[in-house]
């Protein structure tokens, strides 16, 4: 299991895939695509609930990580920002872990889909 969201993004041409939100391995099958060593192939990304960016690049290809996730961090400012938009892409059976969650400032949670949520924050 990968830190939560995890995604796929291509560096050079800035493009970003989620399917499995906790793990790249069903995101790369979903999409049929695969994980190598070529210059700006698909590689692997974090955004964490306290907003951290990870993103996981190669010397060989065009950018570097902290480019790439400062590109990811000015489409989508917040993790909640992120989370919307990767709840429209995602594998609707995805289990969500908000534990590490400070705020749900911004969250929208679509009506239409059941989520499993472990989150140990009370809501009021």
């Amino acid at each position: 299991m990968c830190t939560f969201i995890s995604f796929i993004f291509k560096p050079k041409r800035f493009s970003v895939k989620v399917w499995d939100l906790t793990g790249h391995s069903q995101t790369y099958t979903h999409f049929n695509l695969i994980d190598n060593n070529t210059p700006n192939a698909w590689r692997k990304g974090h955004y964490t609930p306290d907003g951290t960016i990870i993103c996981r690049c190669l010397d060989l290809d065009s950018k570097t990580g902290d480019e790439c996730a400062y590109m990811v961090k000015e489409k989508w400012p917040t993790f909640s920002d992120f989370l919307n938009w990767s709840l429209e892409h995602a594998d609707k059976n995805t289990n969500i872990d908000l534990r590490s969650l400070t705020s749900a400032e911004g969250l929208k949670l679509p009506d239409s889909i059941d989520y499993k949520i472990i989150c140990p924050i009370k809501i009021k």
